[in-house]
């Protein structure tokens, strides 16, 4: 029987169900019937107050959803039996229904029943799980699956011998437990240190209460082997219901109208004629059986008779077993490291118990503290358990003589754990601390109270004691929900973790507990696991064990030496000479202030023309010892620098990531705004269109196509327009600038900045301002010009900004040089170059 809608295992409340007939012999349907309690048009006219207009009334039943399957049964094959002559002796089933008695019933003869073997196996599984394992610890999941696969093994050995079934299935929990007495021929066990090889450890199962469950679960087996030693199978109509649930959806009702016979009975052709039904349906019909739909339907054919001979090969169904068993061992292994990710109810169970502190199941991406100039500050949690979700309920914090403790009221309930070590608990709202009752305030004020507190001593490097595993990670998901996280981060840089610190400063520790180093450092005990306590611990053992403070730094921002040279041999070997001699001053000085430098990030480079670089010999040098070989492209603040500066590289690197998220924002583009659009495309692609563009001036044309043709597409993107519209219509629409604008636009914008002092020195001096020699009229409008450089070399000098930048600010009129602050000067400029470029475009 197949429901249109599916059962929960306790309730069934489908409209419809179509029961079939199949042949055990042929595999094809021998009859139907489909039962529905709903029709479509009886229901509407009753809604109405109406009678219903004349039409086939699709309900035929009017008794619950359960009785179906019996009842229909029933009805076809006495129907069966009267049309075909042919008396039913046999019947293969599952034991979910009391069919059978009603067909006996019906037909008024006797009928066997055969038990459907895969029904059977999960029967047997069923009664294991649902009440053996609540009882028996030692049932798990991997002995349940052996004595399934022993009950089949069972049945396809012993196919129409009912008696060496039942002394098989008799004998199967006797030689679980390593009795083999009663085992036949399939029994391996050849002494008492057999190993089995589907059992935990290769070992015989044990336990007298465990053996007498087992056994009368196979003694009921056991008594029913009349009807498993046919080995029935009801596969047949599985299928049948499978192709079914493939024309009729359970998640679409067609029980209300005549849409559910005609996908009935397509099922029923496809099943007995298979997929060329639609063409001989044709024929019948008078019409074409379409040469493509008969092509179709026999590679379709062709691929089924392909797939049932595969898989019956015994090598391919060891294989998925062992595929699947591989997949299952995987994934258990996934969760045991995960813990519990996905469990009904678990919002509703108390806080889980967990003896030890999770581990880091990802990486993070660590930012690197540079030259840190500010203070350090210990600090300490003690929080409601070990779990990631926990609660903060104390936080202590010291620098020099100055401490900061607070208590926090929970909202969650307090591991038992927990409280046995922190002596902490919560009762009727009140936090009680080894007994006592103590003041406690709400989280939110918490929190603040210590971000003002710290900020008092800004910036902040915060230094805990196995930080990194715990406390850092437990602070920073307790206070990023509240808007002082702001200002958190903001006042502390960071974090340092003195466990490693420990273990290099003092190797030959038992452990590195806090009590334990405090015990050997500083000697006697401390009120450990109160917050206050293992801070002014931690910090007793930094001020004595002298721990030098360059291991609270890290490496500092990177940083370029360069020399020019004419490539000769001479000149050559003094510059090279010249950047290794840097390289060591750079090096002790960092290391007399207390930073180190990073020789295996150090990159080596040689910039210039084909012509040049063909001259120079240079392929690595030595740094401090370590040996540097060339690059041809470096990256430096998120630009690419190749050795040309044509920056093929970096366009091409900066084009894939904007086509990326282009095509990311265009499969959303439907459920989107155009303004949402826009800001989306404004700062996912465009910006890295943006990003270093300065350095693009004098580029090819070829390689800024490359990057006007993705502004391009963003623009008709965000307008919703075909990719045959005009672009320059687009652009217009929106008001952007094209690429080669933006790229001047942006120089101008600096050049403005050092025009009126506001752009940083090392710009500033690039620029001579222009100095008439002689007074002339047109001197007054050279006033705010600067001098433009002449230059021999025309590759790279004229692309560089103390050559590009006056020439373009000599162009501007008086009136946009003139502006009264950078909003201005964006202004006027963007809309001078607005109106060039779409009228000259």
């Amino acid at each position: 029987m197949c429901w249109q809608k599916r059962g929960s295992g306790r309730s069934y409340s489908s409209h419809s169900g179509v029961g079939s007939v199949i042949g055990q012999n042929t595999g094809k349907v021998l009859n139907f019937k489909v039962c529905s309690d709903h029709c479509r048009i009886c229901l509407k006219a009753s809604q109405l107050g109406k009678e219903p207009e004349n039409h086939e009334c699709q309900k035929n039943w009017n008794k619950s959803p359960k009785a179906m399957e019996a009842h229909t049964g029933a009805e076809l094959l006495k129907t069966l039996e009267d049309i075909g002559g042919t008396q039913v002796g046999v019947l293969v089933m599952d034991d979910d229904s009391a069919t059978l008695s009603q067909v006996k019933e019906r037909l008024g003869h006797p009928v066997e029943k055969w038990s459907d073997i895969n029904h059977s196996r999960k029967s047997v599984g069923n009664s294991m799980y649902n009440t053996l394992q609540k009882k028996h610890k030692s049932l798990t999941t991997t002995v349940i699956k052996y004595f399934q696969k022993c009950f089949s093994y069972a049945i396809s050995q012993n196919k129409n011998q009912e008696n060496a079934l039942k002394e098989t299935l008799i004998s199967i929990v006797p030689h679980a437990f390593g009795q083999h007495e009663k085992c036949g021929n399939w029994c391996k066990a050849d002494n008492d240190n057999f190993s089995f090889k589907s059992l935990p450890g290769g070992k015989a199962l044990s336990g007298d209460d465990l053996y007498n469950d087992l056994y009368i679960v196979f003694e009921t087996m056991s008594n029913n082997s009349h009807k498993l030693a046919p080995g029935g199978s009801t596969k047949d109509v599985e299928s049948l219901n499978g192709i079914f649930a493939s024309k009729a959806p359970k998640r679409i009702c067609y029980s209300a109208s005549e849409s559910l016979k005609n996908r009935v009975s397509a099922t029923v052709a496809q099943k007995n004629i298979g997929y060329h039904y639609i063409s001989e349906l044709h024929l019948e019909a008078g019409l074409s059986p379409n040469k493509i739909t008969k092509k179709q339907s026999e590679c379709l054919s062709k691929e089924r008779k392909r797939q049932l001979i595969y898989n019956q090969q015994p090598e391919v169904k060891r294989r998925k077993i062992k595929t699947n068993n591989e997949k299952k061992t995987e994934i258990a292994k996934k969760e045991k490291v995960e813990g519990t990710t996905y469990k009904s109810d678990v919002g509703f169970s108390l806080v889980t118990e967990i003896n030890n502190i999770p581990g880091i199941r990802y990486r993070p991406n660590i930012e690197t503290v540079t030259n840190f100039d500010g203070n350090f500050a210990v600090f300490d949690l003690e929080t409601s358990s070990l779990q990631e979700d926990c609660e903060i309920l104390q936080i202590a914090c010291k620098f020099n003589d100055n401490e900061f403790s607070c208590y926090i009221q929970p909202t969650k309930p307090i591991s038992k754990m927990s409280s046995a070590v922190t002596g902490l608990t919560n009762e009727g709202g009140v936090l009680f601390h080894h007994g006592k009752p103590i003041r406690a305030i709400n989280r939110e004020a918490a929190f603040q109270n210590f971000v003002i507190w710290l900020s008092q001593y800004k910036p902040v490097i915060l230094i805990g004691h196995n930080a990194k595993l715990f406390d850092s990670k437990r602070l920073i998901l307790n206070i990023k929900n509240f808007t002082c996280f702001a200002e958190f981060k903001t006042v502390v840089k960071g974090f340092v973790d003195t466990l490693p610190l420990f273990k290099k400063q003092f190797p030959g520790f038992p452990n590195y507990k806090q009590t334990t180093v405090y015990e050997n450092v500083c000697g006697g005990q401390f009120d450990a696991h109160n917050a206050i306590g293992d801070v002014s611990a931690l910090n007793c053992i930094l001020e004595k064990s002298s721990i030098d403070q360059r291991l609270f730094t890290a490496t500092p921002d990177d940083h370029t030496a360069n020399k020019r040279f004419v490539p000769t041999l001479t000149n050559e070997m003094d510059a090279i000479r010249d950047l290794q001699d840097c390289a060591v001053h750079i090096n002790t000085w960092m290391n007399s202030n207390k930073l180190k430098m990073n020789n295996a990030k150090t990159e080596f480079i040689l910039f210039g023309s084909r012509h040049q670089l063909s001259k120079c010999q240079t392929k690595e040098i030595i740094i401090c010892g370590d040996v540097i070989k060339s690059k041809t492209c470096i990256r430096y603040l998120g630009a690419f620098l190749d050795e040309t500066l044509n920056f093929k590289d970096h366009i091409t690197k900066k084009c894939k990531t904007a086509m990326m998220n282009y095509y990311k924002i265009k499969c959303i583009r439907s459920y989107l705004s155009k303004e949402a659009t826009e800001t989306l495309v404004l700062s996912l692609v465009i910006s890295h269109l943006d990003y270093c563009n300065v350095i693009l001036f004098g580029i090819s044309q070829t390689d800024l196509y490359k990057l006007q043709r993705i502004q391009n597409m963003c623009a008709k993107l965000v307008l919703n327009r075909s990719k045959y519209d005009s672009a320059k219509q687009a652009l217009f629409d929106l008001h952007w600038l094209p690429i080669k604008a933006r790229i001047t636009f942006k120089i101008l914008t600096y050049m403005y900045n050092c025009h009126v002092g506001n752009a940083p020195s090392y710009l500033i001096n690039l620029l001579n301002p222009q100095v008439s020699k002689r007074s002339l009229r047109s001197s007054e409008s050279s006033i705010g010009c600067y001098a433009v450089p002449y230059n021999k070399k025309k590759t790279f000098s004229d692309r560089s900004f103390s050559t590009i930048g006056p020439k373009l600010w000599n162009e501007l009129g008086t009136n946009v040089r003139n502006s009264e602050s950078l909003d201005t000067f964006k202004c006027r400029l963007k809309t001078l170059y607005f109106e060039n470029y779409f009228e000259l475009f």
